[in-house]
């Protein structure tokens, strides 16, 4: 197995950009990464959106990974993004003051914290964003579904 960036044009330093090849032969040098996924446009005003919504971590190649991309009114905040199932459980910590700019993108391989796999369903993206020296919150809160084929 290869690793391979979802996206390209990403950060190569944040470890929530790189999985394993889906290629049975392994990597896809000089080729599109199978996982090659796009972040999606940013909202036009303050706010989140998602790509693709649903989407269906699978390790099929096909639409395995949500980005979450966001944009704020400043860039000086710190992000915390929290996912949650529909009972309210914490599953996953995607970020914790994490500097935030005007916008960005942040991707969930759909998966625990603990690496386990999440049920099919509906979850709940809490975004953060503060500044506590300026006193300025941001918060955003948005349901997103994991699907998988039958």
């Amino acid at each position: 197995m290869a690793l391979e960036k979802i996206n390209p044009a990403g950060p190569s330093n944040d470890d929530s950009n790189w999985s394993s090849s889906t290629e049975v032969s392994g990597g896809t040098p000089t080729q599109q990464n199978s996982i090659f996924q796009e972040p999606g446009s940013a909202p036009d005003n303050s706010g989140i959106s998602f790509t693709p919504n649903p989407f269906s971590p699978d390790d099929d190649g096909f639409e395995d990974f949500l980005s979450i991309n966001y944009t704020l009114d400043k860039a000086d905040y710190l992000l915390r993004v929290r996912i949650y199932d529909r009972y309210g459980r914490e599953v996953s910590e995607l970020a914790n003051g994490k500097p935030g700019g005007f916008s960005g993108s942040l991707i969930w391989d759909g998966l625990t914290d603990n690496g386990n796999k999440n049920r099919v369903g509906i979850y709940i993206v809490l975004f953060e964003a503060y500044n506590s020296a300026a006193g300025r919150d941001r918060t955003f809160k948005e349901t997103v579904v994991i699907a998988r084929k039958f």
